[in-house]
């Protein structure tokens, strides 16, 4: 088994214990897997010798992986309009795991760019943080906005996960950065050299992309859903009740 093939073994357990833990109601080993997952890929770029290195950069090349929303969240929805909080986390996890995505109109989905052991983790790790924004919206929806009336419910759910996926974003790019400064010399130079050839894939594939930032209306839903996805997953702090 060559050193990729290991890294892929130990992402599908740590995969099949967060299948498990959810389960059986362990919501503290849940938990932990955010972290775990982006650890374990970082620390994957820092750890390989220099022959492994190069066997990685022939045999897993930056390229580019077309996937829909379904592809990303397993579910379904009856329209063709995208959801920006999807957007938003599916970017920042990207990042987080050397990789970057372009939205895409076809099935609502995006381009992500990346080493292919990458971009599974991305796809991983945001299918993760996407279900613990599901399971938490309608709880906060019912306690900040309970005799609100159907769109104002509506309203504030949309601002709750727009919130939540930009309290991600944030937290993922703070612990990148610890991880980067507790980094050998060796290392940070792999992980730039990954980083420009992800920018120039993403350059040659899409020369003319332009950066749109999405926002949010409800302000009250926006700042629950920060205050959430604050405290939530990436690390060993346990899952906030509502």
């Amino acid at each position: 088994m060559d050193n990729q093939e290991s890294m892929i073994d130990k992402l599908n357990k740590l995969i099949a214990h967060e299948k498990s833990a959810r389960a059986i109601g362990s919501i503290e080993e849940a938990e932990t897997f955010a972290a775990k997952i982006q650890t374990l890929m970082f620390a994957h770029k820092l750890e390989m010798s220099d022959l492994e290195y190069a066997a990685e950069e022939a045999n897993e090349p930056v390229d580019s992986e077309l996937v829909s929303e379904y592809d990303l969240t397993g579910a379904r929805r009856n329209t063709n309009r995208s959801q920006s909080w999807v957007g938003v986390l599916v970017n920042a996890v990207a990042k987080s795991n050397f990789c970057r995505t372009v939205g895409s109109r076809i099935g609502n989905g995006c381009t992500i760019i990346g080493k292919p052991s990458d971009r599974t983790a991305t796809k991983v790790l945001f299918k993760y943080l996407y279900d613990t924004c599901l399971e938490a919206a309608p709880e906060h929806t019912r306690i900040h906005c309970s005799f609100g009336t159907t769109q104002e419910k509506t309203n504030f759910t949309k601002g709750f996960k727009f919130g939540f996926s930009v309290a991600i974003a944030e937290r993922l790019k703070v612990e990148k950065t610890k991880l980067k400064a507790a980094a050998h010399e060796q290392g940070l130079i792999r992980i730039d050299q990954l980083e420009k050839a992800v920018d120039a894939k993403v350059h040659e594939e899409f020369p003319r992309l332009q950066q749109n930032r999405p926002t949010t209306r409800n302000y009250e839903g926006y700042a629950a859903g920060k205050v959430y996805g604050g405290a939530v997953g990436i690390n060993s702090t346990k899952r906030l009740s509502a």
